[in-house]
């Protein structure tokens, strides 16, 4: 499994997901989880996960761990 991609793709349903369909509760506790995993991964949160693209390597920003990188 790429866990980058699955990573981005959580990162996509929580920037799309307004108006959410999701408690309040619910909502905090899957932006709380995809923080985790983005930091876990070199990120400083899941906005950030969410924006980053393999060319986005140029601006400063390190590529995120090895691991997931090589399954790009």
């Amino acid at each position: 499994m790429n866990d980058l991609l699955t990573l981005q793709a959580l990162c996509t349903l929580l920037m799309c997901d307004d108006p959410t369909s999701l408690t309040p509760d619910a909502r905090e506790a899957i932006e709380k989880y995809a923080d985790k995993e983005s930091r876990d991964m070199g990120f400083d949160n899941w906005i950030d996960a969410y924006h980053w693209t393999p060319d986005s390597q140029a601006n400063d920003k390190t590529l995120p761990t090895e691991g997931a990188a090589q399954d790009l």
